[in-house]
């Protein structure tokens, strides 16, 4: 089945480097993300106005669609499903 150009469009993209520190290095899909885009805790924390405490659970927890998950999506430019964990 091929997607249209509009499907693609809406098709959340997760680079292979990202989907590989995910898949072969067990790495959450969040802390994989900050990595790529060579982010620190704390820059996250401080532009989505959270606690670096905060920031650190997204990176070790299941993530499902919450407000601090969308903060964080905003602050990386990214669509919140390609924070959603996708592999459990």
């Amino acid at each position: 089945m091929t997607q249209t150009k509009k499907e693609r469009e809406r098709t959340p993209f997760i680079p292979h480097d990202v989907a590989r520190m995910v898949a072969r290095q067990n790495v959450p899909l969040v802390k994989a993300w900050r990595i790529r885009l060579g982010m620190t805790i704390e820059e996250i924390a401080t532009a989505a106005q959270m606690p670096s405490e905060a920031i650190r659970r997204l990176e070790t927890t299941q993530n499902t669609v919450s407000l601090a998950l969308m903060k964080v999506a905003f602050v990386m430019n990214l669509d919140i499903d390609q924070l959603t964990d996708i592999l459990h």
